[in-house]
C-alpha cells in the first residue's frame, strides 16, 4: 500500500508542474494577444459595425481570457491524462 501512494507522488507532482507552467505560460499568450490585438485597433471593430458593446472590457482582453481558457482545457486534459482520470479526460477533451 504504500509503494503504491509512493509510486503516485511523482504522478500528481508531474500534473500540477503541467498545471502551473500552463498557466504561466497561457497568460503570457493571451497578454501578448491582447495587445497585439489592441495595438491593431481590434478595440474599435464592434463601433465600427454599430454594436453596441457596453461590456466595460475591450474586445481584445475577452480574446485575451478565451486564450487562456482555451490553453488551459489543453492543460487540464494533459494533466488528467497524466493522472489516469479517464472520466476527468473524457469530460475536459469532449469539451475540446
Amino acid at each position: 500500500m504504500l509503494t503504491g501512494v509512493l509510486d503516485a507522488v511523482p504522478v500528481y507532482v508531474g500534473a500540477v508542474i503541467v498545471l502551473i507552467v500552463s498557466y504561466y505560460v497561457a497568460r503570457f499568450v493571451g497578454n501578448l494577444a491582447q495587445e497585439l490585438l489592441a495595438n491593431m485597433g481590434a478595440d474599435e471593430i464592434p463601433a465600427k459595425l454599430g454594436l453596441n458593446w457596453n461590456e466595460g472590457r475591450p474586445l481584445s482582453q475577452l480574446v485575451s481570457y478565451l486564450v487562456v481558457f482555451a490553453i488551459m482545457l489543453f492543460a487540464i486534459s494533459w494533466a488528467a491524462e497524466m493522472i489516469g482520470n479517464s472520466s476527468l479526460y473524457n469530460s475536459v477533451t469532449s469539451l475540446i
